[in-house]
């Protein structure tokens, strides 16, 4: 059994309901020089700094390059807290003492655009003595310090993949942007949010962020979440990601009490970036198109006709100009189908 659809002009239209991230959308294309499964015994130092540039300190922990706060094992890289004294250096060159000791991982590249995603899982805790109160893992986006000299006028550029209160497992996606020619803007506001999102922990989740020049929007487990369309998106400057531990989580007024989990280890699968394909000079003029050998790029129009979707495919078009369909146009059923309107970048 299909469905059948003759038009004469057709101009971005979605007729699925699935969301056009990687796992469904052709379009994307895997970054393998600065994505990362952990399939090695240490991390890539190609890749991943130890800590950002300026500091070693972060909140009341100190970002160390000790195996014990920081292991690859199995494909998987454990980053851990440990209560323990130590030293760091902050921003300003002065010293620190602080009671906590952290590992995580911050990227040496820098990205504007792109879909962003991580799978991972923190300790499952509902039934044991011992809490996550006062840990704070995160999966974020933050310029180096440097970028004054590129973007005087950018005052703040964030981008929170999520947020986690371990305590509750609750997490909140959200966009920060600043600039001297208007007031302070917080994009998706912070915690207490009534967009925030309970995880279930007891297994592994994937959460994603597809940022484009017009949107921004949030996955869990490929499943669209939330979504804005703030002007903001473009004025965001190159931003490095970060995967970390808030210690302890005072951004969600969390702080540490006697049964909280030490050592507490958070796991992560892998770290992955995708790149919209662009092939926005192209034109496509074309009748019984292969959707199996289609080049998804984005493409400045698109017109087809007397073309059939797979069986229980998904597929996405895009293009800068418009996509045209002419005469019969077939989506079977348990197929699905979209229409992205999208500029190059």
């Amino acid at each position: 059994m299909r469905a059948t659809i003759s038009l004469c002009f057709l101009t971005f239209i979605s007729l699925s309901g699935y969301t056009q991230n990687p796992g469904n959308d052709k379009s994307w294309i895997l970054d393998n020089s600065v994505s990362d499964d952990f399939s090695g015994i240490t991390i890539d130092q190609a890749k991943w700094d130890y800590h950002p540039p300026w500091s070693t300190c972060h909140g009341e922990s100190c970002l160390t390059t000790d195996s014990s706060n920081r292991k690859v094992e199995n494909g998987v890289l454990k980053l851990i807290v440990r209560k323990q004294t130590c030293t760091c250096i902050d921003w300003d060159g002065t010293t620190h003492n602080k009671n906590y000791t952290s590992g995580a991982i911050f990227s040496k590249s820098t990205f504007k655009y792109g879909y962003f995603e991580i799978r991972c899982r923190i300790p499952e805790l509902k039934n044991s003595y011992f809490t996550g109160k006062g840990f704070g893992p995160n999966f974020w986006m933050w310029p180096s310090l440097d970028w004054k000299s590129t973007y005087p006028s950018v005052e703040w550029s964030e981008i929170d993949i999520y947020e986690f209160d371990a305590e509750t497992n609750l997490h909140t996606c959200n966009v920060h942007y600043k600039d001297t020619s208007m007031l302070y803007k917080w994009e998706l506001r912070s915690y207490p949010d009534p967009y925030d999102f309970t995880v279930d922990f007891s297994s592994y989740h994937t959460f994603g962020c597809e940022w484009t020049p017009s949107y921004i929007n949030f996955y869990i487990d490929d499943k669209l979440i939330r979504s804005t369309n703030t002007p903001y998106a473009e004025n965001l400057i190159p931003m490095n990601i970060w995967v970390d531990i808030n210690v302890p989580a005072t951004n969600f007024n969390k702080n540490f009490v006697p049964n909280s989990l030490f050592p507490y280890t958070y796991e992560i699968d892998y770290v992955r970036i995708y790149n919209l394909q662009m092939d926005c000079n192209t034109v496509v003029n074309q009748s019984n198109i292969n959707f199996s050998t289609f080049n998804y790029a984005v493409k400045k129009s698109i017109t087809i006709s007397n073309s059939t979707i797979p069986f229980y495919n998904k597929v996405t078009l895009r293009a800068t100009d418009f996509v045209q369909i002419n005469g019969e146009f077939t989506v079977p059923l348990g197929s699905e189908f979209a229409i992205v309107p999208t500029p190059c970048f």
